[in-house]
């Protein structure tokens, strides 16, 4: 019952790190537009684009490899951190084949996410103590 229990809270801090990843991720796109590609598509497009791929490539990996590998590999303040890295990591390698920039982007993203979701998690933790 406790995996359970540890499981929607770092979910939420998931999906919290993925919009914030998400955001950085538009406003790269909107620097990649109007500087390495100039474009007569507005930035708030290219900003929304970027922003809502990342979400759609990256809710499904965060919250069904992401979480619960975390939830399942850390206890109090000890995390495993190889295995989790492998777990976030393979999703990108595997998007590689399909879109070589989305590849690079959700194997940045998988330890990022990973990352903020940990510290979100131990501040949580902390606080609940």
């Amino acid at each position: 019952m406790k995996f359970w229990q540890g499981l929607w809270r770092v979910q939420l801090a998931g999906l919290i790190s993925l919009t914030a990843f998400a955001i950085g991720v538009g406003l790269l796109f909107v620097l990649d537009g109007g500087i390495l590609t100039p474009s007569s598509t507005p930035s708030a497009d290219i900003f929304v684009l970027g922003f809502l791929l990342t979400l759609y490539f990256g809710i499904v990996p965060a919250m069904l490899l992401g979480a619960p590998a975390y939830t399942a590999l850390s206890s109090g303040d000890k995390v495993q951190w190889r295995p989790l890295l492998v777990t976030v990591v393979l999703p990108g390698i595997a998007m590689l084949v399909m879109n070589r920039a989305m590849g690079l982007i959700a194997i940045v993203g998988g330890p990022a996410v990973l990352c903020l979701t940990h510290l979100l998690h131990q501040k949580w933790s902390q606080r609940a103590n």
